[in-house]
């Protein structure tokens, strides 16, 4: 019988933050353990550095922009995981985030969903349906436009529906989220999400521009959703965190302010005139934006308070937990897939199991918080959050472990820890922007694949359409001949430079919006930019940095008098990659799309 495979997928989980750092003690004990029992890369990057294409990519096993890129996710995609591992006998059981990515094909071929969070219209409305309304004010939009739009719709409506129609047989799908849906009404949510569609139905066009009238004010946004802090176990966390360890919490974030001030080399300049710019479009971003985020960790002292909870899911150890009680259930005649997508890194970090009922695990929690809090030396900047999220995150994979070896599953299943992108909010550096930069801290992902001890490092360059691929390799599946990765167990998959593609924020839409291509190697990080249907000399290089002489990305050398000839080999290989794009969409480059 094949392996069982368990697939994590860490949000935002920076590879730079693996091992030991120059400021302290290790952020992750047991994954440098575990670094030496598996396949390990050190130049993997991913392909977007937001999740919605960075899963993608990774995913399919596929370029990001292959196959109609990431408009309609998976959907479009030939080959993706989920239909893989579903042809080949796996039964999966997926507790993975964004579940509204998936079509009513892709979900029915899944064994055992389980819901990890309530569905996020307001994920749809932002990264496409507004950036529809905006061009809609400028240019009638085409019967093109309209077909993405009721695709995208379409997709909605089937996934948000999946989440509401809850019954005696879909009940086990809740579990993990049952202490924040108690008291959710179901029945009258699926009501009003009915009448909705059958409003979309009956005239489509006139359902897409009453959504652009109305935008946050429309039904969609009126259906009530679960309220994630409801999962919050307030009584044992106002007593071990609030009280018992509040000395702790305020010692962290003066410790917080105090060294990046002191270390972080904060321009004064920037930071008044990012500052001025944020009064004038009343919203916190750019260079204040990452100051202000380097030196204040104050929402230690409330993150874990009901009514502020900024996550959206139940803490990485409650989903571990929950899932190897489901799979004990499962079908002994049949390998399985487990997939995880936990956001304890991502953004607004997590690092405790806010969800527990047990104390031992927040003591233990809490315990490893202090002891590597306590070997951070005076010259740290960045982000102790981040640090104590890594913290976590480790341990938690350490629990998993030995629950996988007390359960006798350790030595026929495959581990993979990888992640969909990498963190622009740590702030060493400082930057201007937050995720939609190209800088290595937001790309380059750590990739572990634990199979029986089995060791090997790969230090080529590789993005993250290689990982499904090395899974199929392992697990003795025939990889899809339609996808462009390859295992990393091939020898002759080795390359000295990655390339990252993606549509930058908001909608991505191939059609009008310009591709941002990335390209690095040991020498120099490369951004060039240009649109699907342009000559490629007719793009533009955004930014280049030495890597070697500048290895913190801090010096644009677009804005000196670098002689681009010098990387003229990666705008050769850029150049190679849009033609192969080119060719697959079949696009005229005198037609204006």
């Amino acid at each position: 019988m094949k392996k069982n495979v368990i697939f994590l997928v860490l949000d935002s989980f920076m590879y730079d933050k693996i091992g030991k750092q120059s400021y302290g003690s290790s952020t992750t004990p047991f994954l440098d353990e575990l670094k030496n029992k598996s396949i390990h890369t050190t130049n993997l990057y991913s392909q977007g550095p937001f999740t919605e294409a960075g899963i993608t990519a990774l995913f399919a096993g596929n370029d990001l922009l292959n196959e109609g890129g990431y408009m309609h996710n998976l959907n479009t995609k030939k080959n993706h995981y989920i239909d893989v591992f579903h042809e080949n006998g796996y039964e999966q059981f997926n507790i993975f985030y964004p579940y509204f990515m998936y079509s009513d094909e892709t979900l029915s071929k899944i064994d055992h969903q389980i819901f990890n969070c309530d569905f996020l219209y307001i994920s749809v409305y932002n990264q496409r349906l507004d950036y529809y309304r905006n061009l809609n004010e400028t240019t009638a939009l085409t019967e093109s436009n309209y077909r993405d739009i009721f695709m995208q719709l379409d997709i909605t409506f089937t996934s948000w529906r999946n989440f509401l129609n809850f019954s005696d047989q879909t009940k086990d799908k809740y579990l993990l989220i049952k202490k924040a849906l108690d008291n959710y009404d179901f029945e009258k949510n699926m009501a009003a999400l009915s009448d909705e569609y059958e409003k979309y139905l009956h005239d489509k066009k006139a359902y897409v521009h009453n959504i652009f009238k109305e935008q946050r004010e429309h039904a969609l946004f009126k259906i009530v959703t679960m309220n994630p802090g409801d999962l919050i176990n307030e009584t044992l966390i106002n007593k071990l965190l609030y009280k018992d360890n509040k000395w702790f919490l305020a010692k962290v974030s003066f410790m917080q302010f105090y060294y990046n001030l002191i270390n972080n080399k904060i321009s004064f300049k920037c930071f008044i005139t990012s500052l001025f710019q944020n009064i004038k479009i009343k919203r916190l971003n750019g260079y204040f934006k990452s100051v202000v985020f380097s030196l204040f960790a104050g929402h230690l002292n409330y993150k874990y308070k009901k009514n502020n909870l900024a996550n959206d899911m139940p803490s990485f150890y409650a989903q571990i937990d929950h899932s190897l009680k489901v799979i004990e259930t499962r079908n002994h005649d049949k390998p399985f897939l487990l997939t995880l997508h936990p956001q304890d890194l991502h953004n607004m970090t997590s690092y405790l199991t806010f969800d527990t009922n047990s104390e031992t695990i927040l003591k233990e929690e809490i315990q490893t918080l202090r002891k590597y809090f306590k070997g951070i030396k005076s010259n740290f900047k960045g982000s102790l959050i981040y640090d104590f999220s890594v913290v976590y995150v480790d341990l938690c994979i350490k629990r998993l472990f030995d629950r996988l070896f007390e359960m006798n599953l350790l030595e026929n299943t495959v581990v993979v820890i990888t992640s969909d992108h990498g963190s622009s909010y740590v702030n060493a550096p400082i930057r201007n922007q937050f995720v939609n930069n190209y800088h290595t801290e937001n790309y380059k992902i750590p990739l572990f694949i634990y199979n029986n001890g089995f060791s090997k490092i790969i230090n080529s360059y590789h993005t993250s359409k290689d990982v499904l691929p090395t899974i199929y390799d392992i697990c003795g599946i025939d990889i899809p001949k339609n996808i462009s990765g390859r295992s990393l167990l091939d020898e002759n998959n080795r390359s000295n430079f990655a390339i990252s593609e993606y549509m930058g924020g908001g909608c991505p839409d191939m059609s009008l919006r310009p591709i941002q291509f990335i390209i690095r190697d040991n020498f120099y990080l490369l951004v060039y930019s240009l649109r699907l249907n342009q000559d490629f000399s007719e793009g533009n290089i955004i930014e280049i940095f030495d890597l070697i002489n500048d290895p913190n990305e801090e010096h644009n050398l677009m804005t000196s008098d670098f002689k681009v000839e010098n990387v003229n080999y990666l705008l050769d290989r850029l150049k190679k990659r849009h033609s192969e794009l080119r060719k697959q969409y079949n696009i005229n480059i005198d037609s204006h799309i």
